[in-house]
């Protein structure tokens, strides 16, 4: 076959380098277009049982990693992910004694990335982005307000003085169930590291890869049409929340990079429905984080991106959530609407009152309309009998309320009329007690006489 003609050559190749040609022949590795899908093919092919010739690979990848050539390190590690599904997939089987290879070439990649020099255990440490200190985005010194210094953001800042950290790791000789997923998911740590300089042909192998592991074992659309339900290739492979998340932080950066975004987000979905399956609560948090974020790929994003009153915004169609668009990304029309909300697009209106002022109405008679009924109690005395004074049963403040101004102005000068005919009216005091009308005394007149009393008292 083509694929394994071009391995045996690549194989050869190498074993007869003297270590002057070494850095010559690593250089050219990683654009070695031809080999590196060759390779793929190879363990993406791979069937249960053993094969020789991914044996002798294994030990290539062994002394390519033991060098001290950085791009020879590199080109053994992009193919990680096919190496752990093929490694996980033949323990699950229970054919360890053909993974021996595999086992070898991972023990002395973790061991060789825990350790240092010396053999001491290796501490990663990384310091988070803050405000206190510069980085790509910002100088420290340009924050121009005095209460706003670097050295009051140091003394808030708590990632200053707590650093992240990765590490020390324990030093491994053999993998057993205890240690297998936690070696996987270091190495997986020390891949993310160097994805950005992998070829981005790495990126699609990586999507397969992942999809491959979190599936096999569930009855899916893809996996029951290829594959009969007697098949040995459904045995579930054993997975671990850390090494989910590894291989998530992988996909979210091909999310930016690579070509086959179908396969990039089929891949996500399954990683999710397979932590969900676990009720992994860290690796659904982040997989909803990661499908919220609005990373899309550049065409999913100029389908998704919708105008709504002017404002240019991104949706995110398969969660729902609406979130702006990213600077520098395609807009829809070429460019925005002039019609752009700001604060002068919000104008105020004036409200309407809320008593309505009504206008005094008068009647027929010259009358205020308004006033409420006056009622007095006058009963048959005899002449004899003193009379006691019956207050009429009035409520002032309302009448104010339903007087106008001039209805006021006219009663008053009414009043005084009456109060100047005293023929109309006698007043006897016995006591201070008795009140007597003539029989020319109108209602009106009586009650704006008492009213005059009482001003007058007042």
């Amino acid at each position: 076959m083509a694929v394994e003609k071009i391995v045996k050559e690549w194989m050869q190749d190498y074993a007869g380098l003297s270590k002057e040609e070494v850095h010559t022949f690593a250089v050219t590795q990683l654009e070695n277009n031809a080999l590196i899908e060759a390779l793929y093919e190879l363990f993406e092919q791979h069937k249960i049982g053993a094969n020789p010739l991914i044996d002798d690979v294994c030990s290539t990848f062994f002394d390519y990693y033991r060098s001290e050539e950085a791009q020879l390190q590199r080109f053994t590690l992009q193919y990680l992910p096919s190496l752990t599904y093929l490694y996980l997939n033949l323990i699950a089987h229970g054919q360890k004694k053909h993974a021996r290879s595999l086992e070898a070439l991972v023990v002395m990649m973790y061991n060789y990335q825990v350790t240092d020099e010396g053999n001491n255990p290796k501490v990663l440490s990384f310091r988070l982005p803050s405000l206190a200190q510069p980085s790509v985005y910002h100088e420290p010194m340009s924050l121009a307000p005095a209460s706003l210094t670097e050295s009051a953001l140091r003394r808030l800042e708590e990632c200053n003085t707590n650093l992240v950290r990765w590490g020390p790791l324990p030093h491994v000789e053999r993998l057993i169930a205890q240690n297998r997923l936690q070696v996987m998911s270091a190495l997986m740590f020390v891949y993310n590291r160097e994805l950005s300089v992998l070829p981005k042909s790495t990126l699609v192998h990586l999507a397969t890869a992942t999809t491959r592991l979190v599936t096999q074992g569930f009855f899916t659309k893809e996996s029951s049409s290829n594959l009969p339900p007697s098949s040995n290739n459904t045995i579930r492979i054993p997975l671990s929340s850390a090494l989910l998340i590894e291989f998530l932080y992988a996909l979210y950066f091909a999310m930016f990079n690579s070509s086959s975004e179908s396969d990039i987000h089929r891949a996500l979905d399954a990683l999710e429905q397979r932590a969900t399956y676990h009720l992994y609560s860290d690796v659904l948090l982040l997989c909803n984080a990661v499908k919220n974020s609005g990373a899309l790929p550049e065409k999913r994003r100029d389908e998704e991106l919708i105008t709504t009153s002017g404002v240019v915004a991104g949706v995110v169609a398969s969660s729902g959530v609406s979130v702006a668009s990213v600077g520098g990304g395609p807009s829809v029309g070429g460019s925005l609407s002039k019609a752009m909300i700001t604060n002068a697009s919000f104008r105020t209106k004036k409200l309407p009152d809320d008593i309505p002022i009504q206008a005094p109405s008068f009647d027929e008679g010259g009358g205020v309309g308004n006033l409420g009924p006056i009622t007095e109690e006058s009963e048959a005395h005899p002449p004899n009998q003193t009379t006691p004074e019956i207050m009429p049963k009035r409520s002032l403040p309302k009448m104010a309320a339903s007087l106008g101004k001039k209805t006021k102005e006219k009663l008053i000068s009414v009043s005084s009329k009456v109060s100047k005919q005293q023929s109309l009216t006698k007043l006897n005091i016995n006591g201070g007690e008795t009140l007597s009308e003539t029989d020319e005394g109108v209602e009106l007149g009586s009650d704006i006489s008492s009213l005059n009393m009482n001003e007058t008292g007042a």
